[in-house]
């Protein structure tokens, strides 16, 4: 692969946002105390800044240019050969939601402490992955994302991972029509997960769901939690939507929330709103996926 050029997204560690730059005096107070509340999070940060620092040499060592962003700032990469994360499965799936035609790699920042399934590279591991990547030695995946309407327009946000539908408040129940197919029943739950194969390791299956090979174009669906009426029993738990099979949900909520790839990205769904599962898919190119995914 022509690897010239590189878009690196990177996240601030737990310490660099609540100390340096929020400057949270609880936070800070903790850390004067050498609380072991906060033993984790002064680890997870020097793991972090020794990863950049990695990052930054790998790519110098290999005659590479790179431009640098924080997280909250990623665009669409223009004229990269590759986009670089730097952080765990937040930072990746954030930044993914930017990213069309270009590869990613992420690279697990924090591997103590940090979640890198999507991760395909560390600190230790960078420069070898990115001649790897080079050569071809390392192998790209390119996996689903499904799109979701929401009212009949397209989120703009591809799903990589999973959408929760759920009422805005945790301790409040998810009132809601689920609609697949030609079946459609009333629900009462903690919410809905849905999500492709890419995403079916993670929280889906935490849930009840099951583990889709990667290539596949099925999106699964799980009810949270759902109510357990007297004589009673949902049809609609848990599915997969294949071929042209459609899913709407209907929202019986004042205060409804759709939120897409974990919790920074989110929709009001409130009474009478309907989102769509479209059979639409969104292809995204992965290195270092090959041999990470477990059953």
């Amino acid at each position: 692969m022509n690897l010239s050029t590189v878009l690196v997204v990177y996240k601030r560690s737990a310490y660099e946002l609540y100390c340096e730059q929020e400057r949270d005096p609880r936070i800070l107070k903790l850390f004067a105390e050498d609380h072991f509340t906060i033993h984790d999070m002064r680890r997870s940060h020097a793991e972090h800044r020794e990863t950049m620092e990695r990052v930054g040499s790998a790519l110098e060592s290999l005659g590479i240019r790179s431009q640098f962003v924080h997280r909250a700032e990623a665009v669409e990469p223009v004229q990269h050969d590759l986009v670089i994360t730097v952080g765990g499965d937040g930072t990746f799936l954030e930044t993914s939601h930017h990213v069309r035609d270009t590869p990613m790699l992420g690279v697990n920042s924090s591997p103590t402490f940090s979640v890198g399934v999507f991760c395909g590279a560390t600190g230790k591991t960078m420069e070898k992955t990115l001649q790897g990547v080079r050569k071809g030695t390392v192998k790209p995946v390119t996996v689903n994302r499904v799109g979701i309407l929401l009212n009949g327009t397209p989120i703009t946000e591809p799903v990589l991972n999973e959408v929760l539908v759920a009422a805005q408040n945790a301790a409040t129940t998810a009132r809601y029509v689920l609609e697949v197919g030609r079946r459609r029943e009333d629900q009462k739950s903690s919410g809905i997960y849905l999500g492709p194969a890419a995403g079916s390791t993670a929280v889906i299956r935490s849930a009840g769901g099951k583990i889709l090979p990667l290539s596949s174009k099925g999106v699964q669906y799980v009810v949270r939690e759902p109510y357990r009426a007297p004589g009673r029993k949902y049809a609609l738990v848990r599915g997969l939507l294949a071929g042209k099979t459609q899913m709407r949900v209907h929202s019986k909520m004042r205060n409804g929330m759709i939120f897409i790839d974990g919790s920074h990205i989110r929709y009001r769904f409130d009474y009478g709103d309907e989102l769509e599962v479209v059979p639409q898919f969104v292809p995204l190119t992965i290195y270092g996926l090959v041999g990470k995914r477990r059953g």
